[in-house]
């Protein structure tokens, strides 16, 4: 079989991806490879190996040892296990050992432990596995290894709770983290013990580690030190965000990851250093293969630099030994060795993207050269060729690795290869520099402060020259999340048209698949039924409604709260918003300006093209509707002060009549008269036979007012008034309206008491099925002609913090 590694990696993460869609049995996946495994070995024996039945055997128990690992990781759980206990929300002393070295924040430290025995309630068990704890002061003397209890609330990590957004849950369980913990003070933190760390890591990691952070801080502060800390140590936690934003706008934050760039360097380095101290190349290369498996540790076993360090030393040794290698076989190798170790990293995105990136480079790399040589010839200068190679190799990755990009960032950079040309060739100093300065900060530490000050200018004009390309218009364009069929579509293209030129006869093929797909792109939208779509977003304490509309005109209703801790515009609307291909709002409604309702708008009018907004007109004095107007009047927003009785037109068929707020209820020049609940935006939606009453905030004395509306007031879906408080949702007011569905939009835990248990029975009472984004996340309503449908992001469960 030709190049048998990477055939083999493929089946096997094969069998890890099959695993994770289809829940087999671990005892059943385990007969199944067991029993391909004896087949294939007495095919070998029969001497039959290269026969196709046992190549398909062979290929068969690679696929289901995938499925086995991977399922044994994440389904053959012990009973005791952290993800499996009973009372996550309450306060426990958790007792466990401390996994890794902390991770020390400017304002918190982080630290993973080991669980052993939990206490709670009079209860105490013993427990597996792994808690991240938080500390927000003074844990700074807790080290690898110790043995502590910590006292605490024991929580679940969030899982994705609306569209576009990060799944924090599923991010740590595929690190082994099942819970985490926070506590304020270092008093709620008790050491049993000092660290009893294993020889490897407290004798050769962690010093290795230590002293690398010594050598740049002694000498760098600020953003230059945590981008040297970050290209040394993979730490990217001290990166200013708005520097690590700069480069995420212009597309270069892959050279932010230890990848292969620096485990060459680093390879090259050391070989070259052993070798001038009189070493064999053998030697050396055995020697340069042992400082590489240290510094995977040195840098917490990162995928890519797992992967880089495996293809470094797999190519020195062939170097060594005189034996050609096949780049495609190594990879195959790399990829098989961290599989093994984490079947979990092959759903992570950097092994994705640096797997995609190098497996791009390998196939387009050449394609890509030649086509550049026949549009404007081949290079005579040796300058002229590099740039021709740097140019490929960017563009090779980027085309690669473009849908995975946009899939999991909703941008792609259009800046990236030419920046790259810049960026590449100055990392790869500042690396050299670092390295250089930390290995002679040992014992030359004048000689590594002057290495040091040579670097901090490389730092500060990377760092500089990102941040001003960064500034460039348009420098990445908001694309939606690609779906499976686009990857399947994009990725057979690329194949058909490298094929294409091998393969004559295939031109045909590939001109009718891109004729049939264009047809199907530019016709899907056409048979597509026209429907209204209206999003209840989960914002925590606050409201946000997303509408799109049958013509396609989109609508957003309030945007949940902005807080020193938490901007819903930025982290739930924004995502949202890119998830979904929107890059221009044509109505913005806030219904009043209470900050859980405008507080997200402020970053929505900051980032996004919006065309209209709508409000009651009702003054108010906060900076959240201060700045909001600003941007309003900045930014050339039509603005529209709407009331009882007017229409809005132009929805695509939907009919949207605002029935609040009556004139007596606003004031534009002083508070509200009856309060700024009150003087909520009320919006009827009716399309298809189907009605939705959004209501904002509105308490007693508004519904009392609208009661008035009669025949518009029958409702198939109600947003619940003011969070479910009691002080909505008058018994007169729902029997008038008598919805068939209520949904709340609540945080969990809030300090509010919402929503009341006197309104969750009346709505009860007039049999209303109630959905509420502090138990389902977000709730999406479609509608179309004579039907609707709900659906949610996480299944009906227990509220957080419920029993």
């Amino acid at each position: 079989m030709r190049r048998p590694a990477l055939w083999t990696a493929t089946l096997f993460a094969s069998g890890i991806w099959a695993s994770y869609f289809v829940h087999v049995p671990v005892l059943f996946l385990w007969i199944a490879a067991t029993a391909c495994l004896m087949a294939a070995c007495i095919a070998w024996m029969r001497r039959r190996s290269e026969h196709p039945a046992g190549q398909i055997l062979f290929a068969l128990m690679v696929f289901m040892a995938g499925a086995f690992r991977y399922a044994g990781v994440t389904q053959d759980l012990p009973g005791n296990h952290l993800s499996r206990f009973p009372d996550f929300g309450e306060r426990v002393a958790l007792t466990g050992r401390v996994a890794d070295e902390p991770d020390v924040f400017a304002e918190k430290v982080r630290i993973i432990l080991e669980a052993r025995e939990v206490a709670w309630e009079g209860n105490r068990a013993e427990v597996f596995g792994r808690v991240l704890v938080t500390v927000k002061e003074g844990a700074d003397d807790i080290g690898f290894g110790d043995l502590v209890t910590v006292r605490g609330r024991l929580r679940q990590p969030e899982p994705a709770r609306n569209p576009g957004a990060f799944d924090y849950r599923t991010y740590l369980e595929r690190r082994g983290v099942s819970a985490l913990l926070s506590v304020r003070k270092r008093e709620s933190i008790q050491r049993l013990e000092k660290g009893e760390a294993r020889a490897f890591f407290s004798g050769v990691v962690l010093p290795i580690r230590r002293s690398i952070r010594s050598t740049v801080d002694r000498n760098l502060l600020g953003a230059p030190a945590a981008l040297l800390k970050g290209l040394l140590l993979g730490e990217k936690h001290a990166l200013p965000k708005e520097v690590r934003a700069a480069f995420n706008r212009v597309g270069v934050s892959h050279v932010l990851a230890v990848s292969g760039l620096h485990v060459g360097l680093i390879a090259g380095i050391f070989f070259f250093v052993f070798r001038l101290f009189g070493l064999t190349r053998r030697r050396a290369t055995w020697v340069t293969v042992a400082a590489l498996i240290v510094y995977v540790f040195v840098v917490d076993l990162r995928p890519s630099v797992v992967r880089a360090s495996v293809m470094a030393g797999l190519i020195l040794i062939a170097f060594t030994i005189e034996r050609d290698t096949d780049l495609w076989n190594v990879l195959g190798v790399a990829a098989l060795i961290i599989l093994l170790i984490g079947p979990q990293s092959l759903f992570d995105v950097g092994f994705q993207l640096s797997f995609g990136a190098v497996g791009s480079i390998a196939l387009l790399y050449t394609p890509i050269t030649g086509a550049i040589h026949r549009v404007f010839g081949k290079p005579t200068k040796t300058w002229m060729q590099w740039v021709v190679a740097a140019v490929s190799v960017s563009a090779a990755a980027q085309i690669g690795t473009g849908p995975f990009v946009a899939l999991y960032f909703n941008r792609l950079p259009l800046l990236s290869v030419a920046a790259n040309l810049i960026v590449v060739p100055t990392i790869g100093i500042i690396v050299t520099l670092g390295l250089l300065a930390c290995a002679f900060g040992f014992w030359l530490v004048p000689f590594a402060t002057a290495l040091n000050a040579l670097n901090w200018a490389f730092l500060s004009g990377l760092i500089g020259v990102v941040q001003a390309l960064s500034k460039i218009p348009r420098t990445s364009l908001p694309v939606p999340s690609p779906s499976p069929m686009f990857f399947a579509g994009y990725y057979g293209a690329i194949a058909l048209i490298l094929w294409s030129q091998k393969f004559p006869p295939v031109r045909k093929v590939l001109l009718f698949l891109a004729l049939f797909g264009i047809n199907v792109y530019i016709w899907k939208d056409v048979f597509r039924e026209d429907r209204l779509e209206v999003v209840f977003l989960d914002v925590g304490q606050g409201d946000a409604l997303f509408l799109r509309f049958p013509n396609g005109r989109t609508m957003l209703v309030d945007g949940g709260p902005r807080t020193r801790y938490f901007d819903a515009g930025k982290y739930v609307l924004a995502p949202f918003l890119r998830h979904q291909g929107i890059r221009k709002i044509d109505i913005v409604a806030p219904t009043h300006s209470d900050n859980d309702h405008i507080g997200g708008l402020v970053s929505i009018l900051e980032e996004f093209p919006v065309a209209h907004v709508l409000d009651s007109g009702q003054y108010a004095d906060s900076w959240t509707d201060d700045r909001f107007y600003e941007l309003v009047e900045e930014k050339g927003i039509a603005r529209h002060i709407v009331s009882a009785g007017d229409s809005l037109i132009g929805l695509g068929g939907v009919g949207a009549f605002v029935l609040h707020p009556a004139p007596k209820f606003v004031s534009q020049e002083c508070d509200a008269p009856m309060g700024r609940n009150n003087t909520s935006v009320v919006l009827r939606i009716t399309y298809g036979g189907t009605s939705l009453l959004l209501t904002g905030d509105a308490e007693r004395e508004a519904e009392r007012f609208f009661l008035g509306w009669k025949d518009r007031l029958p409702t198939t879906v109600l947003k619940v008034g003011h969070h479910g408080s009691s002080g909505s949702s008058g018994r007169a007011f729902l029997n008038a309206v008598r919805p068939e569905i209520a949904i709340l939009s609540v945080g969990a835990w809030n300090r509010f008491g919402h929503p009341s248990k006197e309104v969750l029975k009346k709505l009860n009472e007039v049999g209303a099925k109630i959905y509420r984004t502090d138990r389902m996340g977000a709730i999406t309503v479609e509608v179309g002609e004579g039907w609707m449908k709900v659906r949610t992001m996480l299944p009906m469960g227990k509220g957080k913090g419920e029993k």
